[in-house]
C-alpha cells in the first residue's frame, strides 16, 4: 500500500501513519468465512467472498468513505484457496508475533499479572490489542499448569523464537501466532490496477498454492464390443435344493444366469459415464470387467474388451489405516492431504484428526473419494455411487468428482440404481440405462438430463406407473407404445418408469391427452398393440370395469429409451 494512489475522491503518496489514520476505512476486512461442514467442498466460501465484495462495493461506507479494497487473512488460506478462486490477489503474509511474543508477554504479565484491575479498561481503549490480553490470560493459565513463573515462561518463548520445535508450538497454542497468507481485492478499476502493479513491482509470489493433481489421461477409448456375461455355478445337492428343483424345475447341478447380453459401449478418454439400472441388471459385473477384475471362476465372458495400453483403474475402496485422515490420505505433505480432503468435501478440521472408522457413513464416503483422487489412476470406477448419502451431500460429492476429473483428465465410470439425487451435479457425458440382460441403451448425458428435467423439477423424483406384467412384456417386445389411465392425469413429456412390481422399463413420454372414453380411436388402439377402438375399450374395461362412455381417460404415448431386441437364435427355437 506504500505507493502513490489516487482516484476520484481520495489520494495518497505514502501509506504512513497519518494516511492510515485518515483512510483506514477504505479497506474493508472479511474477519472469517464460515460454512456448515455438510456444505463444504461446494465452493460456497468462494461465492460468499464474491458477494461480500459486491456488498462492500455497493452498500458499505464508514466515516463517509466507501471502500476501495477488500482484504482477508487466515491459516486456512494455505490449504483451501477459496479467496484466490474468488478473484483475490495474494499480497504477502501477516507478520505474526513469533519475533515479539516474549517481549509482549513480559510487558503484559508484568503490568497485570494475576490482577485483572485495569485490564478491562485497557481492552476497551486498545482496540485490536484485546487479542494480546487473551494471549496473556492463556500464558498465565499455562504457567499454573506447568508450575513455572513469568521469567521461565518468557525464557521458553525467547527460545521458541530461535528453535522451532513442534511440541513447543503445541504447548504455546493460542499464544504464538505464525504468519498467515493475506489476500486483497480491488473494488474499483483504479484499486484493481494498483494492486496488480504493486504485486509485480514487489515480485510477490504465492507460496501457498495447493499442489495440482497430475495424471496421465488414457491414450485411447475403452471399447466393449458385443459383450456377454454369464455366471455358471453348481450347488451341492441336498434335500432342500432337491425340493426347489421339484417345485420350480431348476437344477442345482448347473445354474446359468446371464447378466449382460450383446452389450457394446465406447468410453472416450476423460469422459464421465453413469450406468443406471435396478438391482440385478448387470451394473456391478460391468464395473468389474472395466476394472479388469475377473477373479470369479463362475463368470464366463464372451465378446471383446479393448483397453488402452496406459490404463490404470482405481475402484472405490475403504481407507484401511488406523492413522488419522491427515496421515492416511495423500503423500507426506499437509497441504496435499488437506487439498485432497477438501476436494472430496471433508473440510471440517476435527475430521482431519479422526480415523476412518470413527467417521459417519457419509464422511467415510468422502474419505474414500479423496483416496480415489490420490491414487493418481486415470480411470475412476465407483459402484453404488452416492447410495448412502443425503441429497445435499450426494450433489456436493458428484459435483466435486466431475470437476476434478475433467480438470485432470480422468475417466469416471459410476453405477447406481437411482440417479435423481446426484445426476444434475455429476453432469455425465454418457448415460447407460440397463433394464435386463438384453435390454440396454446408451444416451448422451444432455439428452438424458432433458428427459428427466420436468418430472424432477415438479416432484423431486422420476414419475412411475404400475402395469400388469403382460402389458410390460408387450412394451419390451415393442408392440405397445401407449397406456390408457382412468381420469385426468398430469403426466408431462419426459422420463417415465413403467413397472409391474418386479421389473422396470424406462420410457420417454411424447404426449399425454385426456379425452372421453367414447372418443378412443383406432389410432389409440394401434398404439396399445390392438386392432381397433372396440378391442381397446374391451381391454380397458377388464382393468376398469366401472368405466362409462362419458368417463374421462388419459392416453399416454411414449417411446422406448432402447429399441426392442430380437435374438435370432431364440426366434428360431420358437
Amino acid at each position: 500500500m506504500d505507493a502513490p494512489f489516487s482516484c476520484s475522491d481520495l489520494a495518497w503518496d505514502r501509506w504512513d501513519l497519518d494516511t492510515l489514520r485518515k483512510y483506514i476505512h477504505v479497506v474493508v476486512r472479511i474477519a472469517r468465512v464460515v460454512v456448515a461442514p455438510e456444505f463444504r467442498g461446494a465452493d460456497i466460501g468462494q461465492m460468499l467472498v464474491i458477494h461480500a465484495a459486491r456488498f462492500a462495493r455497493d452498500r458499505w461506507q464508514v466515516s463517509g468513505y466507501r471502500p476501495y479494497f477488500l482484504e482477508i487473512s487466515g491459516d486456512m488460506l494455505k490449504f483451501v484457496p477459496f479467496a484466490e478462486r474468488a478473484g483475490m490477489t495474494f499480497v504477502g503474509e501477516t507478520e505474526g508475533n513469533l519475533a515479539r511474543v516474549a517481549k509482549d508477554m513480559r510487558y503484559l504479565i508484568g503490568r497485570f499479572g494475576e490482577n485483572s484491575t485495569g485490564k478491562t479498561k485497557f481492552e476497551e481503549i486498545s482496540g485490536i490489542l484485546d487479542q494480546q490480553i487473551t494471549r496473556m490470560d492463556r500464558s498465565i493459565r499455562l504457567m499454573r499448569e506447568e508450575g513455572i513463573d513469568a521469567n521461565a515462561l518468557v525464557q521458553r518463548l525467547e527460545n521458541l523464537s530461535h528453535n522451532k520445535v513442534l511440541r513447543h508450538f503445541a504447548l504455546f497454542h493460542g499464544i504464538v501466532s505464525l504468519p498467515k497468507p493475506h489476500y486483497m481485492l480491488g473494488l474499483s478499476n483504479e484499486a484493481a490496477e494498483f494492486l496488480e502493479r504493486r504485486v509485480k513491482q514487489l515480485s510477490i509470489s504465492n507460496g501457498h498454492v495447493p499442489p495440482d493433481i497430475v495424471i496421465s489421461r488414457i491414450s485411447a477409448p475403452i471399447n466393449l464390443n458385443k459383450l456377454t456375461v454369464e455366471f455358471k455355478s453348481k450347488v451341492r445337492r441336498t434335500y432342500r435344493t432337491h425340493a426347489v428343483q421339484q417345485a420350480f424345475d431348476i437344477s442345482p447341478d448347473d445354474i446359468d444366469v446371464t447378466v449382460l447380453k450383446n452389450f457394446s459401449l465406447t468410453i472416450e478418454p476423460g469422459k464421465v459415464v453413469a450406468i443406471i439400472g435396478p438391482s440385478g441388471s448387470g451394473k456391478t459385473s460391468l464395473l468389474r470387467l472395466l476394472a479388469n477384475r475377473r477373479n470369479d471362476p463362475a463368470m464366463v465372458v464372451s465378446g471383446n474388451i479393448e483397453f488402452p495400453s496406459n490404463v490404470h483403474a482405481a475402484t472405490f475402496d475403504e481407507v484401511r489405516s488406523r492413522k488419522p485422515l491427515i496421515e492416511a490420505i495423500g503423500e507426506n505433505d499437509v497441504r496435499s492431504a488437506l487439498y485432497l480432503l477438501g476436494l472430496a468435501g471433508l473440510s471440517e478440521p476435527v475430521l482431519y484428526l479422526k480415523r476412518f472408522e470413527e467417521l459417519s457413513r457419509g464422511q467415510q464416503y468422502r474419505a474414500m473419494l479423496a483416496k480415489l483422487i490420490a491414487s493418481r489412476c486415470n480411470v475412476w470406477i465407483v459402484d453404488e455411487f452416492c447410495a448412502n448419502l443425503d441429497h445435499a451431500t450426494a450433489n456436493i460429492v458428484a459435483d466435486n468428482i466431475q470437476k476434478v476429473a475433467r480438470r485432470v483428465g480422468a475417466t469416471v465410470i459410476v453405477a447406481a440404481p437411482h440417479s435423481d439425487n446426484f445426476l444434475y451435479s455429476l453432469r455425465p457425458d454418457l448415460v447407460v440405462v440397463l433394464s435386463t440382460s438384453w435390454d440396454h441403451s446408451t444416451l448422451l448425458g444432455d439428452t438424458y438430463l432433458k428427459m428427466m428435467a420436468n418430472p424432477v423439477e415438479a416432484r423431486g423424483s422420476i414419475p412411475r406407473l404400475q402395469l400388469w406384467t403382460s402389458l410390460l412384456n408387450a412394451i419390451k417386445e415393442g408392440t405397445k407404445c401407449a397406456t390408457v389411465r382412468r381420469g385426468r392425469r398430469l403426466i408431462k413429456p419426459g422420463l417415465l418408469l413403467l413397472s409391474d412390481g418386479h421389473d422396470t422399463v424406462a420410457v420417454r413420454v411424447t404426449s399425454s391427452t385426456s379425452k372421453w372414453f367414447s372418443h378412443l380411436s383406432n389410432e389409440d388402439a394401434r398404439a396399445e398393440g390392438l386392432e381397433d377402438a372396440s378391442a381397446l375399450k374391451t381391454s380397458i374395461r377388464h382393468i376398469y370395469p366401472d368405466l362409462r362412455e362419458h368417463s374421462l381417460v388419459t392416453v399416454v404415448n411414449f417411446e422406448r429409451l432402447c429399441k426392442a431386441v430380437v435374438v435370432k437364435e431364440e426366434k428360431d427355437k420358437e
